[in-house]
């Protein structure tokens, strides 16, 4: 039996069914990890992924970003 990379795990459901994790927006996922029914692989990779996710949400919205902390010289 092959790894499967946690970034190639197919979204089996919702409005992005049949995308790679790692192509969903990140406010999605953060949104989907806050729900009580999410278990198993998908739930294990926001979790994973959350410093990463949540830097790329902030960068999106452009909300309480801090350019110092995520570029520092």
């Amino acid at each position: 039996m092959s790894e499967q990379n946690d970034s190639e795990i197919i979204m089996p459901f919702g409005e992005y069914k049949g995308s790679q994790l790692s192509d969903i927006p990140p406010d999605y996922l953060l949104w989907l990890y806050k729900q009580e029914w999410l278990k198993g692989p998908i739930k294990a990779y926001i979790f994973n992924n959350m410093d990463d996710l949540n830097a790329k949400n902030a960068i999106n919205n452009k909300k309480n970003f801090d350019y110092k902390y995520y570029f520092k010289k």
